[in-house]
């Protein structure tokens, strides 16, 4: 559930903590969520709205004084998505879309070298060798070389890596 704390300046200047919590799930987009805000300090005649504290929502999607329209899309995704957007946006790309991240992710693997197994197996190369070749590919070095090149990213995460190609 991804919540924003919601006030105003002239309120915080004045030393009042009036405000409340909105969780974003609740709104469709950002206009029905900023009029929801605007709505909660209808006692302003125009509200310098300031977001004082947010929970788990990616930092590329908010400031104190400004929530970006694609935290909406952000917020379209599954928890497991989220996981694999959040690594890309740290580790690999921040500009990156949520759509973009997810499309980049090449799976979770035990190892580099776990990756190039797999991607021989699953794209039908190893299938395509003679039997006796097929022992002779060196699936770390491949790996070594695909990250090198920058055409993928690989995120250790302690007991496995994330793959991602490049986009």
């Amino acid at each position: 559930m991804s919540q924003i704390y919601v006030s105003t300046h002239r309120k915080l200047n004045s030393g009042m903590l009036d405000g409340a919590w909105l969780t974003l799930e609740d709104y469709a987009n950002k206009a029905e969520f900023m009029d929801a805000c605007l709505e909660l300090h209808e006692d302003e005649q125009q509200p310098e709205l300031i977001f004082n504290s947010w929970e788990d929502i990616p930092s590329k999607y908010i400031t104190e004084e400004f929530v970006h329209e694609e935290l909406w899309d952000w917020l379209d995704l599954d928890d497991y998505d989220r996981g694999i957007a959040v690594t890309y946006f740290s580790e690999v790309d921040l500009n990156a879309t949520p759509t973009e991240a997810i499309d980049a992710y090449c799976g979770q693997h035990d190892s580099e070298e776990d990756w190039a197994r797999k991607l021989w197996e699953d794209s039908g190369m190893l299938s395509q060798l003679p039997d006796f070749a097929q022992n002779y590919i060196d699936y770390e070095k491949y790996a070594w070389n695909a990250r090198h090149a920058g055409d993928i990213y690989f995120v250790d995460c302690e007991t496995h890596i994330l793959a991602f190609r490049r986009n």
